[in-house]
């Protein structure tokens, strides 16, 4: 799944993912690692069912949660403008999409 979504990231593919039970359509933006080593990918969740906050809306999601990952053919030109790769709460950043177009 973490060679997909790199992958998706890089070529600003949006993403559809199967998250808890929940299937999700995302801008993914960044994948990182928490403090407790576990592998997150940050994104823009446009569509799609949720279990908190509906979308469209910021969401981190565990890679250990999901069961699948498939690159969709749409792709978004530049990250929503609130997306910072350089915040805080990204503990060590694997891959990220750079700001801008």
């Amino acid at each position: 799944m973490q060679t997909k979504i790199t992958e998706a990231i890089r070529n600003r593919n949006m993403l559809q993912i199967v998250c808890k039970g929940f299937s999700r359509i995302v801008e993914p933006y960044l994948l990182y690692e928490s403090k407790e080593g576990r592998m997150l990918l940050h994104g823009w969740q446009t569509e799609g069912e949720y279990d908190k906050t509906p979308p469209p809306d910021w969401c981190n999601l565990r890679l250990e949660d999901m069961t699948a990952v498939v690159i969709l053919d749409q792709k978004y030109q530049s990250p929503h403008p609130e997306y910072n790769p350089k915040s805080k709460m990204f503990y060590r950043v694997i891959v990220f999409t750079p700001t801008g177009p």
